[in-house]
């Protein structure tokens, strides 16, 4: 029998691991990375940054509610999609700091994946420019990296960021291991995405592979 404190601590350590990936791409593109800003503790309730304004983020405990909230921070997008993100201006419950552009206005995605493919294009758009004159993206330096085993023990070749192909390689890994990108209950990485992790929690049943959405069949889960 599986039970939801093992689900609950997989999401948390593998949000961790995509937050240090996240990590590696800014400092390989020269950026800076701080957790210790003033302001980057939101207030709760609060928005998502990449822009949903349908829900709010809340401090509860584990319940029903909040594991439906984390379904809704995790939910699938389709990349390409014609939703994938409008302008508009920004919830003044937003979360932490934003880049606003040149028309006052933020670009809102409808999912997590949406928002993370809109940065893969951009970065390859920045490299395919710079590209054209000689220079790269990536002139960050290499010793800022966290690499593989630094602090997870299952990253096998992902974790080090030096190029634009192991930038998106390291995207690629977030969205499948997070919301995912389409209809796929299990990534191309083999892994279950965390939107249909937590739903086990709701239904109370575990998923495996062949399952259709919401209709898992594996072993019973205690909740």
């Amino acid at each position: 029998m599986l039970f939801r404190s093992s689900v609950m601590r997989l999401v948390v350590v593998e949000e961790m691991l995509h937050l240090t990936l996240v990590a590696n791409i800014i400092n390989a593109i020269g950026g800076d990375v701080d957790l210790t800003v003033p302001g980057f503790v939101p207030e709760y309730p609060t928005h998502l940054p990449d822009g949903e304004t349908d829900f709010e983020v809340e401090v509860l405990r584990l319940c029903p509610e909040a594991i439906e909230t984390f379904m809704r921070i995790e939910r699938p997008g389709e990349k390409g999609a014609d939703r994938d993100h409008v302008a508009r201006h920004r919830s003044p419950r937003a979360l932490v700091p934003h880049f606003r552009h040149h028309a006052g206005h933020d670009l809102h995605f409808f999912s997590i994946g949406e928002f993370y493919a809109e940065i893969e294009r951009g970065l390859k758009a920045l490299e395919q420019a710079l590209a054209a004159t000689g220079e790269t993206l990536f002139t960050g330096d290499p010793a800022r990296q966290a690499r593989p085993g630094d602090y997870f023990q299952d990253t096998g070749p992902l974790g080090t960021v030096t190029d634009l192909e192991s930038a998106l390689l390291a995207i690629d890994f977030i969205t499948e291991q997070g919301e995912g990108l389409g209809d796929r209950i299990y990534g191309e990485f083999g892994e279950l995405g965390h939107y249909y992790r937590l739903e086990q929690l709701l239904l109370g049943v575990a998923y495996q592979p062949g399952d259709g959405h919401g209709e898992p069949t594996g072993r019973p889960l205690d909740v």
